[in-house]
């Protein structure tokens, strides 16, 4: 039982983080309350074809100020954006001025700007490099890196080597773990998980180790120091240190999400989900088909079959009246949608804005190119 259980645990590992690497910007990652901090979204006007880009009120910012061979338009963050046209090159603006390109040359490739300040570019046949928000060059990187994920909110990202294996580089350019492992992700706070089972810090340092005859990783994210694992010998959650030490258990939960701003989503052996504190005490008992922790508090929430927006007290703020959402907040507001269009809708259940399509952070890899 013990051997098929570590090789049950190899491969959902496997599973997580190739996910993580895939999509660097994916909500299934630890969060505090400062990251993917929300001011601006780029639109699309229900009665238009081209991109606006409003605030965080649903008023435009930006309009229609694109070249008409933009094909798409990533999500504003840090008052920046790519915009994607045509030939599949990028180029970066601000919103202060969307007339005026940030890079001296569009790029064959890049990163999305997501947790922090920096991000990654690449040109044909130049090493990848290092850009803050004004478009300019922070650092170059050796040769040898052939691709680069997104920053992470702690201001470290994954990079790969010609070799197949991971490291992690710094805003400046330094690479603090050399690429020499064959599975690495990041789970905030400076905290790494490495070749499935250590905990690294910065300099790749072993902080501690998941006993896989025990835990199996079911989500890759930090907060606090405490991440959320099952226990293979009863299927229940509990919560573990970086030191791999058992904190305290969730006695109801045989799934669970990432802590975010002290709040953690579970699913019981029924299927319902409900909300745990940074204590593990349950303050929304399950009952939800499907429940997403957008932070401040706040989660997205499925009854009688629509979504709406519950707070940890368990009170309805927006009723079960939409068929869509964003699991990220413009600012206090919340974007929801019908299905055939989304809409900015405030506390109170008022819509600030309307519009059919969104923009998204989803390129989180820029690879070098030859």
């Amino acid at each position: 039982m013990k051997k098929n259980a570590f090789y049950t645990t190899i491969v959902s590992i496997c599973i997580i983080t190739t996910a993580y690497m895939l999509n660097s910007c994916s909500t299934n990652n630890s969060e505090d309350e400062s990251s993917m901090h929300r001011e601006y979204l780029a639109v699309r006007p229900s009665n238009g074809s081209t991109w606006n880009i409003i605030d965080k009120n649903g008023q435009v910012v930006v309009e229609t100020e694109f070249r008409t061979d933009a094909s798409s338009i990533s999500n504003v963050f840090d008052d920046v954006y790519w915009v994607r046209f045509s030939n599949g090159r990028r180029q970066l603006f601000s919103v202060n001025q969307p007339n005026q390109p940030l890079l001296d040359e569009e790029a064959a490739d890049v990163a999305d700007f997501v947790y922090c300040g920096y991000t990654f570019v690449a040109t044909r046949n130049q090493p990848i490099r290092i850009i803050n928000t004004k478009g300019e060059t922070v650092a170059t990187l050796p040769e040898s890196i052939k691709e680069c994920r997104s920053f992470y909110k702690d201001g470290y990202a994954l990079i790969k080597g010609e070799d197949g294996q991971f490291g992690v580089v710094d805003t400046n350019g330094k690479i603090v773990i050399e690429p020499a492992y064959t599975n690495l992700a990041p789970l905030g706070e400076g905290v790494f998980l490495a070749e499935l089972h250590q905990f690294l810090d910065t300099q790749g340092n072993i902080l501690g180790e998941i006993d896989h005859q025990r835990y199996m990783v079911i989500n890759l994210g930090m907060e606090k120091g405490k991440m959320i694992v099952r226990n293979t010998s009863n299927s229940q959650c509990c919560v573990i240190d970086q030191k791999g030490e058992e904190k305290f258990a969730l006695p109801m939960a045989v799934d669970a999400t990432y802590y975010r701003g002290g709040y953690a989503t579970f699913k019981d052996a029924s299927g319902q989900w409900g909300v745990v504190d940074d204590d593990g005490d349950v303050v929304i008992s399950p009952q939800y088909p499907m429940l997403f922790n957008v932070g401040g508090g706040d989660f997205i929430a499925m009854a009688n079959g629509g979504f709406g927006v519950i707070n940890a007290k368990n009170e309805t703020i927006l009723n079960f009246s939409y068929g869509e959402f964003d699991t990220e907040k413009l600012g206090d507001n919340f974007v929801m949608g019908t299905g055939y269009e989304y809409m900015l809708v405030n506390r109170k259940g008022e819509q600030l804005a309307t519009f059919k399509k969104i923009g998204q952070a989803d390129h989180p890899v820029a690879y070098r190119m030859r």
